[in-house]
């Protein structure tokens, strides 16, 4: 299920390209600069940009996270969310990434319908 999220201070039309930003904030439970922060850092430390699935590897794997490949596969978020009821992921249909928590696909806008790549996952 979808539920529209947009934790910039600056609203959902001042900066585009921040959804990794915002997915963390649904991961970590911090606010957007939080979050930035710490994507920053990362993207530092494997000299890249933050958006970069290099740094989305690196960022993840210090959270704990786990990389899944979906290539050749159809999966939509939806569909993802719906067979995930519970746990937290990072997803990432094509350029863009997105927060699952519960079941819940946070962003701010429906991606839902969009094919999934790749996704992140923290076994517990």
């Amino acid at each position: 299920m979808f539920k529209y999220f947009e934790p910039n201070p600056r609203g959902r039309n001042m900066l585009r390209y921040d959804c990794f930003v915002r997915a963390l904030c649904v991961i970590l439970g911090c606010d957007w600069v939080e979050a930035f922060n710490f994507l920053v850092g990362a993207a530092r430390e494997v000299c890249t940009m933050p958006q970069d699935l290099i740094c989305a590897k690196h960022a993840m794997k210090k959270l704990g996270y786990t990389y899944h490949s979906l290539r050749g596969q159809r999966i939509t978020v939806a569909d993802f969310a719906l067979s995930h009821p519970t746990g937290i992921y990072l997803l990432r249909p094509s350029a863009h990434y997105v927060a699952l928590k519960d079941g819940i696909y946070y962003d701010n806008g429906n991606c839902g319908n969009n094919i999934l790549n790749s996704f992140f996952e923290k076994r517990i």
